[in-house]
């Protein structure tokens, strides 16, 4: 976006979903996978963490579930996040569907930060950035 002249965003301050902390090779391997699909570098990860965890998670509730049915995937989602409490704790695909495969419950928690699903499927935790603008009108994360 591109500010008129004169106009300064300097001091403002807003937030979005930034995870713990940036995980600068986690962001490194999401633009170089999308470099190569044909596109430009990216500049901005807002919503990537987010994104690649829902991935994650859905794909070891199938797991956990045998099943691509929807309604059994569902199912298993709160366990996977480790809503039901009795899961081992986990941050990459590999190492939950492992536990998972073992007969073990996997208690998933990924790039944005730890996700625990409740009983009725709202998340009970969540991690947000805190940013700022400089008087370059580009923002920086203030919070870590």
């Amino acid at each position: 976006m591109t500010w008129p002249a004169g106009l300064s965003m300097e001091g403002a301050k807003g937030t979005t979903p930034a995870g713990p902390a940036p995980d600068e090779d986690f962001q490194a391997r999401v633009s170089e996978w999308w470099v190569n699909e044909g596109n430009s570098a990216l500049t901005d990860f807002s919503y990537a963490n987010e994104s690649y965890d829902a991935v994650i998670l859905l794909a070891l509730a199938s797991l956990a579930a045998n099943s691509t049915d929807p309604a059994e995937v569902a199912g298993k989602l709160q366990e996977v996040s480790g809503g039901s409490g009795d899961g081992e704790k986990c941050t990459e695909y590999k190492e939950c569907a492992d536990i998972i495969l073992g007969g073990g419950v996997a208690d998933y928690d990924g790039y944005s930060g730890p996700i625990t699903f409740a009983d009725n499927g709202d998340p009970t935790e969540a991690t947000i950035g805190v940013f700022q603008y400089g008087a370059d009108n580009k923002s920086v994360r203030i919070d870590l």
